[in-house]
């Protein structure tokens, strides 16, 4: 006759067992923070959205878009960041979407046409999503 298998510890006594530490701590804090960041990145677009359209007197499909291009952004550089770092390494991407997202954000307060506007926020938010947002 066949020995019984003996039951192991499951993973959850084992987690239990290391403990909640440190690391666990900074990870929450870090990628709370990070979340709560994008929310607030797209909660700022949707407030100034308001006086963007009414400064420029905006249709509604204008307004849109402008919301829009951030999620535009977003996707293109979520798209593209793995296969530029892959390519380059992690380190000057970086730094690279940093830059071009502090020019795209200065240029977005600086330009005067709507659509130009349209334009810098959606290279902005795609540098910000290559910055690991």
């Amino acid at each position: 006759m066949a020995a019984a298998a003996r039951p192991g510890r499951r993973l959850d006594d084992v987690i239990d067992d290391i403990g909640y530490g440190r690391a666990q701590h900074s990870i929450l804090l870090y990628g709370g923070g990070k979340s709560v960041l994008s929310g607030g990145v797209v909660l700022m677009l949707n407030v100034a959205a308001n006086s963007i359209s009414s400064e420029y007197s905006l249709q509604n499909m204008e307004r849109g878009a402008l919301v829009s291009c951030v999620f535009v952004g977003n996707m293109f550089g979520n798209i593209f960041s793995g296969y530029v770092a892959d390519l380059w390494g992690r380190r000057p991407p970086l730094l690279l979407a940093c830059m071009l997202m502090t020019v795209a954000t200065l240029a977005s307060t600086a330009v005067a046409g709507f659509w130009w506007m349209t334009t810098c926020r959606t290279v902005e938010c795609n540098q910000y999503a290559r910055t690991g947002h």
